[in-house]
């Protein structure tokens, strides 16, 4: 049986987030979340976040997980 497995596209983060006018600073300061992985995260290096890192980002952005996720087949 295969399963569906999701990776997060970071690039849509960094276009909300600076719609925002937010720096990574600023996320970093409104989530929790360490600067440094959300740079990760954005730029990729991170493709599969623990969900406890990413419901912060998506709330304070206010974009659904599910705008973000890519999902397919394994």
């Amino acid at each position: 049986m295969k399963k569906n497995k999701c990776i997060i596209d970071g690039t849509k983060i960094m276009k909300k987030r600076k719609e925002l006018n937010l720096t990574t600073q600023d996320l970093s300061q409104l989530t929790g979340i360490r600067k440094n992985q959300i740079e990760k995260i954005e730029d990729g290096t991170t493709k599969n976040p623990y969900m406890r890192t990413l419901i912060p980002i998506t709330r304070t952005l206010h974009i659904p997980v599910e705008d973000i996720a890519i999902f397919h087949q394994s």
